[in-house]
């Protein structure tokens, strides 16, 4: 059995308490920035990832990553961040649900 990675674990922590505090008045977060991935193809001096070697298991899911938007009605703008976002196949997918709704 494969061990869950760290990020993920708390991904799915932040997601499940959304979820659970979605309809509370109190709740009002109308922005998020997610990482949704660590691998990058460059190697730049500014930056922590730092040219890491990362092969994508540790990330999010797509159904994970679209659930954070959806977890909450108020959010009103979602930065799709990373290492670099673009090594991401369903980055489309992404884009195009969030668009949608």
């Amino acid at each position: 059995m494969s061990r869950v990675p760290r990020e993920v674990q708390l991904g799915r922590r932040l997601l499940d308490h959304w979820r659970k505090r979605a309809d509370d008045s109190r709740v009002d977060v109308i922005k998020l920035k997610l990482f949704i991935t660590k691998r990058c193809n460059l190697d730049c001096v500014h930056c922590g990832i730092g040219g890491a070697k990362f092969d994508g298991n540790d990330e999010l899911s797509t159904a994970e990553v679209l659930a954070l938007w959806a977890a909450n009605p108020r959010l009103q703008m979602l930065s799709l961040s990373g290492g670099e976002p673009f090594l991401r196949d369903d980055l489309v997918d992404i884009a195009a649900a969030v668009v949608e709704e």
